[in-house]
């Protein structure tokens, strides 16, 4: 078995990818992949969930860990996530935010397999990521997005950052973040 958190991720993985839902890493350890190290305290996975599907996720869950959902609101922003918390100590938090634009799908559909410990992680590409930090514009997120465009110079899509950017509305952050 792998270490923690990647022992974790691949139960997760292997539940997400036998029930069939679209899913990819995000967050603080998808910046970790690629190659900015940083602390994250929990894993963080953005997946198409059918509101007809939301009770069964929840249910395979039970058995690992204490889920709920959460509409998000004026106090939590995220509309629409899954939280997890582990029920043995020392797991990992886990939380499922829904995919709920087309700019989320989009970086659905882009995603990457990358293998960290032997398990095989589909993980937003580095482009979606820097738009997703930037539209959700906390501190730590544009300090990743900030290490992330300085890490990977040279090696990111252009085209592809500004039209994620685009999307997202957040081609103003960007411009900001490479003055």
């Amino acid at each position: 078995m792998s270490p923690a958190p990647f022992g974790e991720l691949d139960r997760i993985l292997r539940l997400l990818r036998k029930m069939d839902l679209p899913h990819a890493l995000i967050g603080g350890w998808a910046v970790i992949t690629w190659g900015f190290v940083r602390a994250s305290d929990d894993l963080d996975l953005m997946m198409e969930l059918p509101v007809s599907r939301r009770k069964e996720l929840l249910a395979a869950l039970a058995a690992d860990y204490e889920a709920e959902w959460r509409d998000g609101g004026l106090d939590d922003p995220i509309p629409g996530l899954i939280r997890a918390a582990p029920r043995n100590e020392g797991g990992f938090p886990v939380d499922f935010l829904i995919a709920t634009s087309r700019a989320d799908r989009a970086a659905l559909s882009r995603a990457v397999e990358v293998t960290a410990e032997g398990v095989k992680i589909p993980v937003v590409r580095p482009e979606d990521l820097i738009a997703m930090k930037l539209e959700a514009g906390g501190g730590q997120d544009y300090e990743d997005a900030r290490r992330l465009l300085s890490t990977l110079a040279g090696k990111l899509d252009e085209k592809l950052l500004k039209e994620s950017c685009s999307v997202r509305r957040v081609e103003d952050r960007l411009a900001l973040l490479r003055r």
